[in-house]
């Protein structure tokens, strides 16, 4: 991180970011969301969804149907690729 962001984006302030993300008391080893006001508050560039309201509609009923394919069939797991080809792991102690 310290090597390539720099090089990226030479505004940005490094130690802002690591005091930030990788605070243990904040982010529990990756079980806290990012806001976004959290990541503009860093500088990093981030883009409002909402300013695109057919891109937002398409991710909010992307994320529905996933929400809905997860609870119903338990899956843990959903990756799809750009080749339209999926994998779908579901837990076998949620079965």
């Amino acid at each position: 991180m310290d090597k390539w962001i720099p090089k990226v984006y030479p505004n940005i302030d490094i130690e802002k970011i690591r005091d930030k993300f990788l605070n243990h008391k904040t982010t529990y080893s990756h079980a806290r969301r990012l806001s976004k006001d959290d990541c503009k508050e860093v500088g990093l560039n981030i883009i409002d969804l909402e300013d695109f309201p057919s891109l937002n509609d398409a991710v909010l009923s992307l994320h529905s149907c996933y929400t809905i394919m997860i609870d119903k069939y338990s899956y843990s797991k959903i990756v799809e690729n750009q080749n339209g080809e999926t994998y779908f792991y579901r837990d076998p102690c949620n079965n």
